[in-house]
């Protein structure tokens, strides 16, 4: 009998440890929030923790994006491009702004609202659909989008090629809308232009009023939300193809969309997660302005009234923490190396 309990014992142990498998220790994240006049940072698991202390935070006047990609971490200011070096930051404290400035470039025209769109080599600012700014090996140049200027809603980003980035541009047409691929040539006008590659057309939403594109660079994947009225959205994934939209149900008012480790999120007034070919729902009336996806696949999202932090590892999403952190206007991340 003893044996037989002793037996019963040691399966269950290993049952047990089967299910719950074998759990790596997390590598260190950072998260940035752009506030204001600058960048606040926070060790990720902390926030996670409910525990709100900052590691540090820089004044850097005018700032419209931030975005970081491994050991570096990208800000669009008014007037500049700026790129720091991450490798200077701890668990405890970050550098000082200038100790981690690595190198800057001068706009040739001031930059409001602007975007950051990162690709696997270049870096893309966008600050209107007539200006539009890309850095490929430390020379940053404009691109001449002029053959785009009758398009409505014209939406930018990158996308890897077999030769490098390539321009993904997203537009509305009178009916559908269409995604186009542009390869970059050097101008001697000194200016980047650029020659259509490959294009796909997509019928629904009829009526788009509003694009957003999302680069996760792992697949790669560039994901599409088109958004029409803008009670309809759908997001769309293309990997050399486009593939069929994914629509919500009850989310409907979202307009923007983050991307990494093959989880895409829209959001807005709420939020739908598309992981593996499923799609999960979180409808709310919280409208969120900006979020961002860690590697390890927790989804940090902002709003008007604080930071909201889900864990999307798997669908449907778990809610962990509400934090009253307000005045966030841009997220972004990196782990510390």
């Amino acid at each position: 009998m003893r044996r037989r309990l002793g037996l019963l014992l040691l399966l269950a142990l290993a049952l047990l440890t089967a299910c719950q498998g074998t759990k790596e220790p997390e590598a260190p994240l950072v998260l940035a929030t752009v506030e204001g006049e600058g960048l606040r940072f926070y060790l990720a698991r902390a926030l996670r923790e409910g525990d709100t202390n900052s590691l540090g935070a820089w004044p850097i006047p005018e700032i419209q994006d931030a975005k970081a990609w491994e050991d570096a971490l990208w800000v669009l200011t008014k007037n500049e491009l700026l790129r720091y070096q991450t490798d200077a930051f701890t668990q405890d404290a970050a550098p000082s702004e200038s100790e981690a400035r690595a190198n800057s470039w001068t706009l040739p025209k001031s930059c409001t609202k602007g975007q950051l769109h990162l690709g696997r080599e270049d870096v893309l600012a966008v600050c209107s659909s007539q200006t539009v700014y890309r850095l490929h090996r430390g020379r940053l140049t404009p691109v001449d989008t002029s053959e785009l200027s009758t398009y409505l809603a014209v939406t930018f980003a990158l996308y890897p090629g077999d030769i490098g980035d390539m321009l993904a541009v997203a537009y509305a047409l009178a009916q559908g809308w269409r995604l186009e691929l542009y390869d970059f040539i050097e101008s001697e006008t000194g200016e980047t232009a650029i020659a259509l590659q490959k294009e796909q057309h997509a019928e629904k939403p009829q009526t788009p009023e509003h694009f957003d594109l999302a680069l996760d660079p792992s697949a790669p994947t560039l994901y599409v939300l088109a958004t029409a009225n803008p009670e309809a959205p759908a997001l769309f994934a293309y990997t050399g193809e486009l593939g069929p939209p994914h629509s919500p149900e009850n989310v409907r008012f979202v307009d923007r969309v983050t991307a990494t480790m093959g989880v895409a999120v829209a959001y807005g007034e709420g939020f739908f997660v598309v992981q593996g070919g499923q799609l999960a729902e979180v409808p709310t009336y919280t409208d969120y302005r900006t979020a961002w996806i860690s590697p390890n696949l927790y989804l940090y999202l902002a709003s008007e009234d604080g930071l909201s932090i889900y864990d999307v590892a798997g669908l449907p999403p778990t809610r962990l923490q509400n934090l009253s952190l307000t005045g966030i206007q841009g997220l972004t991340g990196f782990t510390l190396r």
